[in-house]
């Protein structure tokens, strides 16, 4: 029997009911699954199965015609088993009395089962018409004692033969396949080991075995994966959209709902993955109660679940093909009616917004701040006056019960493009290292954002209220527009490309972040705006470092921005970097070096504002958690949080920082603190709906506050995608704790194992001690080292080639290779988008731990290295 990934458990006892029934009475066992979970993969195994073993087999599949064509199902099921004239004298006549046929039968079957055992597989038995599930059900009975097995396949509703699955039937649950079956279901369809990547794209099928399938093999026909040959080889993506082929399998997947079914999903799809039955109600203009029967089918069919009072698609890709298939005039025009239904209900303000973006079309949408044009309603219906506006449905361009108008919804768009700055003489936000800006000398009485050939002073507040709210797509844009002015007036650009880099980081763009901040930074004419600059120049490059993964140039590129704070005589600007080599040495398990750099951020931080103050908040409570004091960690962060979700700025420059101040605030006591903090993460994700790390960091939130293993399931697929492996391994082992909380030690042993190799890999030393504490915890025991292999984590055994080669980091390797290959210090930095001064430091830390003094040196230690390597003996 072919193997079925995440269904070798229900094979076996199948195959076993199989291999009993040619030694004794036979039963019925019903295999139960949404469609598309491998129903009919099953049965089909199973058949096989039979007919090696010299079983004789009876088979038939069920169709939504057979519910009005009485004893249609038994007599297709029996046609080859049972002769005609025994099947003929069931009938549609009311005064039919099947009781004499059906006994009849069930003497031929006892008759034939002497001869040899009989399997009878009926797949899609929920479609069976009742006069057929009525004798069937007989005929289950009455050869109760003979080698039969009934093998059933139904949906997950409530049909003709719930009576046989109570009376006694084995039931197989077919649930959504797990990550590692779905792993090997992908390897098996594109023939190679799948990508994080690919792995991503297979999640959105959420478990279910036919929609993976589908949607992995036709975007390998459509080349949207790259399958490499060889042995070992890795599956990647070349487009991560579903291709156009996959919308044929999802008509097929939904090919049994009724029409009105299939209307209500249209709608669903455009108001979004998460909707109420009223909403949906109101959009299709009809009152809730019509909606149940429709409801109540896709519910059973598992189209859609349950999530406590909304409903949610199982399957999002399901929802994406149905939302792709309408008409582009009709999405527009239930766009428009969803945000009317948005603005009655007083949904959230992302929402509202969005459907009135797509509507009208991005290019209406100038970029901005996003205010809440529905807090006046909130503030009103919660007792407070309002703040702005006209509260309730008293809107200008609307009536109580009509659509929106177009100049409400010119209005609205008009809302995202305002600025929100503060009163005369108060600061707007902060540089982007949480310097102190220059104070606003005037109200700003144009809400507009700042254009290019506009003040230092005010684009510097713009960017950052811009950044704070986590609007990181639109800084990009103007950051752009900006360079693009200042690059053609010859006047100086380094200012809107840090912001422009600061949000490319943040909307996990690495590369291109890497590229502008690769060159080294000179001084930009003395400008007063700009005296953040220099620093923080390099404070961004130890935050895309940090971010990527590479803790040393991380540490290198912080250090040097201190250094460089100092000599411009201004010290608070060191407070940030400071703060970030705080969180490398815990990273790397150096607890004394975190607490120096925490002492001497100390007494910089009276000049230091915003942004930096958050930080040197936030390793404070990291070492507070370090200390197991979780009452004085959540105090260290109680100021950051209690400006949350109007000011979400840690989360967008650490956006899985979201999952660590819930857990903070849990253990501290304070539930709502956490949910404000799961509120500021949706918020930061509503702005960056293409962003997979803010999708990624709010799954991953509402998991650790929820002990969601669902949720945290999708955090790390998206994580999987994106390009921040300490926040991959953050979320794995929040998932592996979750997994364990509910029993399921394999599976946290697995998810513990797989962090413990990623912070192992990145050099994460203290990270990856705490995963063995849990892995100890679970009674696990690590195997030892292969020969030759070794543990970067274990003491060094000795001084040898091997041992000190070990002690070099990933990113010192990297570079003594270039070196070694004959590149100067620059070359290599412009190579590895570094500085000169981290690719210094990294030489001089590699010369040390090998014992060399002289590029020479280096160059014969490398090719030593190397030939031992290949030769397998270190």
């Amino acid at each position: 029997m072919p193997a079925l990934p995440g269904r070798e458990e229900i094979l076996y006892e199948i195959r076993r009911a199989i291999e009993d029934t040619a030694t004794g009475p036979g039963r019925c066992a019903v295999v139960e699954g949404a469609t598309g979970t491998g129903k009919s993969a099953l049965l089909r195994a199973a058949v096989r199965f039979a007919r090696a073993r010299g079983t004789a087999v009876a088979t038939a599949e069920a169709t939504r015609a057979d519910r009005a064509a009485p004893y249609g199902t038994l007599r297709a099921l029996l046609r080859d088993t049972v002769p005609s004239a025994l099947l003929a004298p069931l009938t549609a006549r009311a005064d039919h009395d099947p009781v004499e046929p059906t006994d009849r039968i069930a003497g031929f079957l006892a008759t034939a089962a002497r001869a040899t055992s009989l399997l009878v597989a009926l797949d899609d038995a929920h479609h069976t018409d009742d006069r057929s599930a009525t004798a069937l059900h007989r005929l289950i009975r009455a050869t109760a004692d003979l080698p039969v097995l009934w093998l059933l396949a139904r949906g997950p509703v409530q049909d003709a033969f719930d009576r046989t699955a109570r009376d006694g039937a084995a039931r197989h649950r077919l649930e959504p396949l797990s990550p590692d079956a779905v792993a090997a279901l992908a390897a098996e369809v594109l023939g190679a080991r799948p990508g994080d990547d690919v792995l991503a794209l297979a999640a959105r099928a959420g478990g279910n075995p036919y929609l993976l399938t589908e949607l992995l093999s036709t975007a390998l026909a459509d080349g949207r994966v790259r399958t490499p040959g060889g042995p070992g080889a890795v599956a990647t993506l070349t487009d991560g959209t579903p291709a156009p082929a996959f919308r044929s399998a999802v008509e097929h997947h939904l090919r049994d709902l009724t029409p009105e079914s299939r209307r209500l999903l249209d709608a669903l799809a455009v108001l979004g993955p998460r909707c109420t039955v009223h909403e949906a109600a109101a959009l299709l203009g009809r009152a809730p109660v019509d909606l149940l029967p429709q409801i109540g089918e896709l519910l059973d069919a598992s189209v859609l679940v349950e999530d406590g009072p909304a409903v949610v698609f199982r399957h999002d890709v399901v929802r994406e093909v149905l939302y792709d298939r309408l008409p582009g005039p009709v999405r527009a025009a239930l766009h428009r009616e969803a945000a009317t239904v948005v603005w009655r209900e007083g949904g959230a303000a992302p929402q509202f917004i969005d459907h009135l973006v797509l509507a009208r079309g991005p290019a209406a949408v100038p970029p901005g701040p996003v205010p809440d044009p529905l807090a006046p309603r909130r503030s009103a219906r919660a007792g407070a006056p309002p703040v702005t506006g006209p509260p309730g449905p008293e809107v200008p361009g609307r009536d109580r019960d009509g659509p929106l108008l177009p100049e409400l919804i010119a209005d609205a768009v008009h809302l995202m493009g305002a600025g929100t700055f503060r009163a005369p003489g108060d600061t707007l936000g902060d540089a982007p290292g949480g310097g102190t800006p220059a104070p606003v000398p005037c109200p700003v009485t144009d809400p507009r954002p700042a254009r290019p050939t506009e003040p230092l002073h005010r684009t510097t507040m713009w960017y950052s209220a811009a950044h704070a709210q986590g609007l990181h797509e639109q800084v990009a844009a103007r950051a752009r527009e900006a360079l693009r002015d200042a690059q053609g007036r010859g006047a100086d650009a380094d200012h809107h490309r840090l912001w422009l880099a600061v949000a490319l980081t943040a909307t996990d763009e690495f590369d291109q972040a890497a590229a502008l901040l690769a060159r080294d930074h000179a001084p930009s004419g003395g400008h007063p705006a700009l005296h953040w600059v220099p620093p923080m120049w390099h404070h961004h490059r130890a935050e895309l470092a940090l971010a990527a993964g590479r803790l040393a140039d991380a540490d290198a590129e912080a250090a040097e921005a201190v250094r460089v704070a100092e000599r411009l005589a201004v010290p608070s600007l060191g407070v940030a970097p400071l703060a970030l080599r705080v969180r490398v040495a815990l990273h790397t398990g150096d607890l004394p070096l975190a607490r120096r750099h925490l002492d001497r951020a100390g007494p910089l931080s009276a000049g230091a504002a915003g942004a930096a103050l958050e930080d040197l908040a936030w390793v404070t409570a990291l070492l507070h958690r370090e200390d197991e004091e979780p009452g004085t960690a959540a105090e260290a962060l109680a100021e950051v949080c209690s400006a949350l979700p109007k000011r979400p700025l840690l989360l967008t420059r650490e956006p899985h920082a979201g999952a660590l101040l819930v857990r903070t605030a849990l253990d501290g006591g304070d539930p709502a603190r956490a949910a404000a903090v799961t509120e500021a993460a949706r918020l930061v994700a509503a702005r960056n709906p293409t962003v997979l790390t803010a999708l990624a960091a709010v799954a991953h939130a509402e998991g650790v506050l929820g002990g969601d293993v669902r949720r945290l399931r999708t955090a790390v697929g998206y994580y999987r995608s994106g390009p921040r492996p300490l926040a991959l391994a953050a979320a794995t082992e929040d998932l592996a704790g979750a997994e364990a909380a509910r029993g399921g030690r394999a599976a946290a042993t697995a998810l513990l194992n797989e962090a413990l190799g990623r912070y192992q890999s990145l050099g994460a030393r203290g990270d990856a001690l705490r995963v063995r504490t849990s892995l100890r915890a679970l009674a696990v025991r690590r195997p030892r080292p292969e020969p030759g292999r070794g543990d970067r984590d274990a003491p060094d055994p000795g001084g040898g080639p091997r041992a000190r080669w070990e002690r070099l980091t990933p990113s010192e390797l990297r570079v003594v290779r270039l070196v070694a290959e004959g590149l100067t210090n620059r070359e290599v930095a412009e190579r590895l988008f570094l500085s000169r001064h981290t690719v210094d430091s990294h030489l001089r830390h590699s010369f040390t731990k090998l014992g060399v003094t002289s590029r020479v040196e280096l160059t014969r230690q490398v090719l030593a290295h190397e030939e031992l390597s290949l030769d397998g003996t270190a």
